[in-house]
């Protein structure tokens, strides 16, 4: 028992070590663990919102102008309207094709690290 225990310690001790930035600048490991799974749900979103943009536009014959017509339709839940930090999601459509796009935490075009901005591929 007191072997597992021990193995269990370590197993511990190096998971805070490698989360902890030291006051470092420098991302560190569960930072960057962070941001990728974060990166990999906006992916979900982009996702949901272009097959309910895809179905909209098979009805409607239109591209949506914004999310609230996805919601008015019923093709988009109202949580899914917004991005993680509160904020419509944009779509634009000027290159020919629906790029849905998250301004970021400041909902501003633009910014760095928690502003900046994210869109569909």
């Amino acid at each position: 028992m007191k072997l597992r225990f021990s193995i269990g310690a370590a197993i511990l001790a190096v998971t805070f070590v490698s989360c902890d930035s030291g006051g470092s600048s420098e991302p560190n490991l569960g930072d960057k663990a962070v941001a990728r799974i974060n990166d990999t749900a906006m992916q979900v979103y982009f996702i949901k919102i272009q097959s309910a943009a895809q179905k909209f536009r098979a009805v409607r014959g239109v591209d949506p102008a914004d999310v609230s017509e996805l919601v008015s339709e019923r093709l988009l839940d109202g949580p899914s309207a917004t991005d993680p930090w509160g904020n419509p999601w944009v779509l634009d459509t000027s290159s020919g094709q629906l790029t849905v796009i998250s301004y970021g935490a400041d909902g501003q075009p633009g910014g760095s690290e928690e502003a900046r901005d994210r869109q569909s591929r």
